[in-house]
């Protein structure tokens, strides 16, 4: 017998809330043959990632007997199992809007072995239903709850009418449901509707919490992007989940199918009571959830019957290991071939092989791994071809471990291999930056700095004022003072009329950049749309309205400024009325000429300042970032500059959940850089962009010309490389005056060669450069002590959580039994909840024969190895398989009937502490369950508070 789930945990699609033709109320259209063979054919046309549905009739059974009666005829084999679920509409009531009372369901999934149906049918019907009174009602309380006493009991002897009257008591039904016949076999549900109408003004709070507190889920029929909003109303009193169903009654719906609920576990009553202990394993999705983090993964080992070792006399027995995608963990006793599952596996894809036992093992086609990538794309390695296989996947073996947990120097090369760390301070973007700085520094000073024949700075406010200086006076000396005021009110209208012109200007460009933008966009658009047509079709853009507004207001400034020219000719009538004689046309031409050139040269002065003005922020900017990388080189955390910041941050690409458990890994870690100045190599570079004649050495000197531009540049240190970079006086000129390095290009350029200021600059600021001379050297520590300074243990430990967090999460992550080389403490309180949480994102597969890790991190598929005679063998399931064969020792079990237990019981025998690590885990259930009891205990007032 081997196990059927033998893959372990996988997702499937559980539709739990589907009605029968028998159901009291359906629109299916009767409760005849024709009726129900249309049922059971639409059944079987379910999208085939649905596995298991539930059979949900209002109080009664006789529709789950129905279906399981074709089933047991051999239809319905799509589906791997069908559980029966009674809706109960019981004595909890919410409002619709504010009108009608609406009765809360209570759906009962009860726990039942398919192949034993109609003694399990039986046993409902006598222990359960037959236990339930009609309503609370005194006069019911000898009425079984039965489909002849809702007829005899209704106003009009009618099934339907009897349904919407009487309910049954929720302290009743809860009561039966917590008899020892029960407890363990049920799964409750509510439905959400109902119960959330419960108490609309929260005049009921604690009675809606209280009905929430007793089952273990919650039923929705809701649009998908609906869910999250219900969900988080549960969570903020709960920590039940969610599921969707249809809530089907009729064939249309069937028709239209769907349902979003996923579950990670055998399609059994066992794999349902998963998510008690783990919520992570529902979801909520239109798709498979795998679907969401696409992995590369081993998906299968094929074995063939095969000698393992030439020298010994061990062999593989065949068998065929289908690999879960998330947490694999392989355990079993001394000898029996766990590790060697691993050794395989590495010595297949000749994966650090040397010197270890797996390059011992037999070169045969008898080993093969089967590798699906993240695209889908399935591929098969052998050992028999290792030298040409190459797979991407992190493999830590024992010897791994040990060799470099007692080796200092070992771990630090292996940890700065890890991290990929370099001395990169600075990003692309910031390089790209303070390059764009430097050369718009230098852009403007040749700017500034333009000289014309007289060599006059023509680009100077002194140059710019004194130019305007000269027709300022040109006007005065036409103005007296009769016509000063019309004068100055000519000027200031020309002024006005002046800017104007510069206004239509920039909204006439404007608007021929947005049409540009317009036309280029949308080409760009356009071939988007040809490319991606059939799952895409971008709109263009129009800028049409802001084309529109901005021509509107181009005749705006242009009306504007004929007004202004229709001033100056009012102004020139003022001339005239005021008696001024002579060619007042001529003398008003002349003002507008003048005050032309005066406001040419106010713009150029405007000009002048701005640029001024932004080369002092360039230089702040270029500051800035001398403090920026100051920062990056010094502080504690930022020290080991781009690549361990970057890893703590995480990857642009990953989630806020991915970057958290990053964090979470890295918790204990602290990584920090030593500053290396070569302050000879720094020289060196500097000397070829000074000018050489400056730094002669007379001879007999004792100076050298090295020692001379030491001297004047200033800088022995990283600390003085800052300052420097900083823009802050540090280098010496004479009298030992210290000065910025922008007042050496300025006043003292003389020491700089011909065009050397950029290369210079390049020196300091350009990264390849920089990167020659100044580095940092990177070290770590654990728990705030250096490598030396820590146990073996703590090494290997520091080493493990490098290694997880460092490597990608798509890839494997396979790792021979941890703890052997682990401080106990990190495996319980780090190692297991980040493996719970790593799965989802990498493929984990683990040696072990601590029951803890097998259990608590929620492994997905364990693999039970076993040694037979020195015949190796192996069983695989999930961990929520369970049966055991009665009247077994569990001695014998494992040696002699290894597939006739559940891993459960394998797990419990072979590990440890297997017991203790399942009644942990189910502890937080288990006091959840004694906490209901006693709550329903009260409420029946059999127990005092």
């Amino acid at each position: 017998m081997s196990i059927k789930y033998s893959e372990g945990s996988d997702w499937r699609v559980w539709d739990l809330h589907i009605h029968t033709p028998k159901s009291i109320i359906n629109e299916y259209g009767g409760d005849t043959k024709q009726v129900w063979d249309e049922f059971i054919d639409k059944l079987e046309q379910l999208p085939e990632e649905v596995k298991v549905i539930g059979i949900t009739d209002y109080y009664f059974i006789d529709g789950y007997e129905k279906v399981m009666s074709y089933w047991e005829n051999g239809r319905l084999k799509n589906l791997e199992m069908i559980f029966p679920i009674l809706e109960f509409r019981i004595d909890t009531f919410g409002t619709n809007n504010g009108k009608n009372f609406l009765k809360t369901n209570l759906h009962i999934l009860f726990n039942v072995d398919m192949n034993d149906y109609k003694n399990q049918v039986k046993k409902i019907n006598e222990e359960f239903i037959g236990r339930i009174n009609l309503s609370s009602l005194e006069k019911h309380s000898t009425k079984v709850l039965s489909k002849d006493n809702f007829i005899k009991e209704a106003s009009d002897s009618n099934l339907q009418t009897g349904f919407a009257e009487f309910y049954p008591s929720t302290e009743q039904v809860l009561t039966v449901l917590n008899s020892q016949t029960w407890k363990e076999n049920v799964f409750l549900f509510l439905g959400f509707k109902e119960w959330n109408n419960t108490d609309k003004g929260k005049q009921v709070k604690h009675y809606k919490e209280d009905i929430l507190s007793k089952v273990h889920g919650v039923f929705a029929d809701a649009k998908l992007e609906d869910i999250p909003k219900k969900q988080d109303i549960i969570s903020k009193l709960s920590d039940k989940k969610l599921f969707h169903s249809q809530d089907i009654h009729t064939f249309e719906e069937l028709n239209e199918y769907y349902c979003y609920t996923w579950l990670k576990a055998d399609p059994t009553f066992e794999g349902l009571k998963q998510i008690l202990y783990a919520p992570e394993r529902v979801k909520i999705s239109e798709d498979n959830p795998y679907l969401n983090i696409p992995k590369s993964y081993f998906s299968n080992l094929k074995i063939k019957d095969s000698e393992i070792f030439n020298d010994k006399s061990v062999r593989f027995k065949e068998c065929n290991i289908p690999l879960n995608r998330d947490l694999v963990a392989i355990i079993g006793g001394r000898g029996t071939g766990k590790s060697l599952l691993l050794d395989s596996i590495s010595k297949t894809l000749n994966k650090n092989i040397e010197g270890t036992r797996a390059e011992s093992i037999n070169s045969l086609e008898d080993f093969k791994v089967e590798y699906t990538q993240e695209d889908g794309t399935i591929n098969e390695y052998y050992v028999d071809s290792w030298e040409e296989n190459f797979v991407e996947y992190t493999h830590v073996s024992q010897s791994d471990v040990q060799q470099i947990a007692t080796d200092p120097k070992k771990l630090g090369d292996a940890i700065f291999d890890l991290l990929m760390i370099y001395s990169d301070t600075i990003t692309q973007r910031q390089e790209d930056t303070i390059q764009e700085i430097i050369s718009d520094i230098l852009d403007n000073k040749d700017w500034l700095y333009q000289e014309n024949e007289n060599c006059e700075l023509i680009n100077s406010i002194s140059y710019n004022e004194k130019q305007k200086e000269i027709f300022e006076k040109r006007i005065d000396s036409i103005t007296n003072q009769q016509n000063k005021q019309l004068i100055k009110k000519y000027r200031n209208n020309n002024t006005k009329k002046s800017k104007l012109t510069d206004d239509y200007s920039e909204v006439e460009e404007l608007i021929v950049d947005l049409k540009d933008v317009q036309i280029n966009t949308n080409k760009q658009l356009e071939g988007l749309n040809e490319k991606f047509s059939k799952d895409f079709s971008i709109p263009l853009i129009t800028l049409k309205d802001q084309i529109t507004k901005l021509s509107s207001l181009k005749e705006h400034i242009l009306k504007t400024k004929q007004e202004a020219l229709q001033e100056n000719k009012r102004i020139e009538e003022e001339f005239r009325k005021e008696g001024i004689e002579g060619d007042i046309s001529t003398l008003l031409e002349k003002v507008e000429g003048y005050q032309n050139n005066i406001e040419k040269f106010n713009r150029k002065i405007e000009e002048v300042k701005a640029v001024t003005e932004e080369n002092r922020n360039l230089l702040n900017r270029r500051k800035a970032f001398a403090t920026h990388l100051n920062k990056k080189m010094t502080e504690k955390i930022e020290e080991v500059d781009k690549k361990w910041c970057s890893l703590r941050k995480g990857n642009k690409s990953w989630s806020l959940e991915q970057t958290g458990l990053l964090n979470d890994i890295l918790e204990d870690i602290s990584v920090y850089a030593e500053i290396y100045f070569d302050k000879t190599l720094f020289y060196q570079k500097l000397e070829k962009y000074l000018n050489g004649n400056k730094f002669r050495v007379s001879r007999g000197s004792s100076e050298t010309k090295q020692s001379k531009i030491n001297s004047f540049i200033n800088v022995n240190n990283y600390e003085d490389f800052v300052i420097l970079i900083s823009n802050e006086p540090i280098i010496k000129v004479a009298d030992d005056t210290l000065i910025t390095i922008e007042t050496l290009f300025d006043e003292y350029s003389e020491y700089i060669s011909s065009n050397g200021e950029r290369e210079f600059l390049n020196v300091l600021f350009t990264t390849s450069e920089r990167e020659q001379y100044l580095n940092v050297y990177p070290m770590v520590m654990y728990n705030g002590k250096q490598p030396n300074e820590l146990s073996i243990g703590q090494r290997g430990t520091l080493f493990i959580s490098l290694k997880l967090a460092t490597d990608s999460f798509s890839t494997p992550f396979v790792f021979d039994q941890p703890e052997d080389d682990l401080d106990n403490m990190f495996i319980v309180q780090k190692l297991i909840p980040i493996l719970n949480k790593l799965k989802k994102f990498r493929q984990i597969i683990i040696v072990t024969h601590n029951a803890n890790v097998v259990v608590n991190s929620d492994a997905d598929q364990v693999i039970i190895a076993h040694n037979d005679f020195e015949a190796i063998g192996y069983l695989s399931g999930s961990l929520e398989n369970t049966y055991k064969v009665i009247g077994q020792s569990s001695q014998n079990k494992a040696e002699k009937d290894i597939s006739h237990q559940g891993i459960k019981e394998h797990v419990c025998d072979i590990l440890e502490g297997g017991e203790v690590a399942f009644e942990n885990r189910e502890k937080r259930y288990s006091i959840k369950g004694r906490e209901i009891l006693q709550s329903q205990l009260i409420d029946l007032k059999l127990v005092e508070s």
